[in-house]
């Protein structure tokens, strides 16, 4: 029973993943279009003129810039339509920013050690869905509001590590709930897949 519950957490959580990541792919397509769509509008005004509500660019370097500019966005609205019609969305569980620090430690001003535990601690998560008839959440993970004492029950080949009844692990550490800020994060932490 418990390793149904913890596979399903799993799947859930990967699947909300993909599916967030997904939506912020369609989110940068619809922005790189709108982005490339007023470039081409007024690059086909010239410089320093206007046609009808369009104005061009004021002068011939920054026109130059935009042309630029446009084959940049243009390469990346290409790499996104890519990725979307793979369905295959670039998710690093972590962080890209942590993952790209590995390989630049000094300039993170790490160590591969700091490193290794940060890289752990953001990719390890723990989630179960709460259960309105069961107190303090549900039965696979409980936290006890009173005293923020969390018990785990484990999965069959790990009960003998059971230190609470019912084969519940009781955590060392307590947690206090508070509700999650309201805010959707994006799985790239933010970054676009191009500077827009």
């Amino acid at each position: 029973m418990s390793s149904s519950r913890w596979a399903g957490s799993l799947t859930r959580a990967v699947e909300d993943q993909y599916q967030l990541s997904l939506r912020c792919l369609f989110g940068e397509r619809i922005s790189l279009r709108r982005t490339i769509a007023k470039i081409r509008q007024r690059l086909a005004v010239p410089c320093g003129s206007r046609l009808g509500g369009v104005r061009g660019y004021p002068s011939r370097a920054e026109r130059a810039q935009k042309q630029r500019r446009l084959q940049v966005l243009s390469a990346c609205l290409a790499e996104v339509e890519r990725r979307i019609a793979a369905g295959r969305p670039a998710i690093v569980v972590g962080g890209r920013k942590l993952a790209r620090n590995r390989h630049h430690l000094a300039a993170a001003d790490l160590t591969e050690a700091e490193w290794r535990e940060r890289w752990d601690a953001r990719r390890l998560f723990l989630t179960a869905d709460g259960e309105s008839d069961v107190p303090y959440g549900n039965y696979t993970i409980s936290v006890n509001p009173a005293d923020g004492t969390v018990a785990i029950v484990l999965p069959e080949p790990l009960r003998h590590l059971a230190n609470a009844p019912r084969g519940r692990y009781r955590l060392a550490c307590t947690h206090h709930l508070q509700p999650p800020p309201r805010r959707v994060a994006r799985p790239d932490h933010g970054q676009p897949l191009c500077p827009i």
